[in-house]
């Protein structure tokens, strides 16, 4: 099935804070945006619940904020030269 997607004045890539605003901008300036987010779909209420406080051993330790390496590979590389390489797991 061939799918061609409609035209769009402007795309945005990573819907965060900055992202969202920019969106929400350029759409009341009247411009058609799209925005494109890395990732699995979060649901606020599911995985940021108001009513637990986050905490140092969830966040910091745990990196529940934040996708999982084995789900999404992120690659570095520590200098122009290297050849960039997937991280497995993040360190503390």
């Amino acid at each position: 099935m061939n799918y061609k997607r409609p035209k769009a004045d402007v795309v945005i890539i990573g819907l965060g804070w900055s992202g969202s605003t920019m969106a929400e901008e350029l759409t009341r300036a009247g411009l058609n945006v799209v925005a494109i987010e890395r990732g699995a779909w979060r649901e606020t209420s599911t995985s940021f619940p108001t009513t637990r406080d986050p905490d140092e051993l969830s966040g910091s330790v745990r990196k529940e904020i934040l996708q999982a390496p084995v789900t999404e590979t992120y690659t570095v590389r520590n200098k122009v030269g290297q050849t960039a390489l997937p991280l497995r797991k993040y360190h503390n």
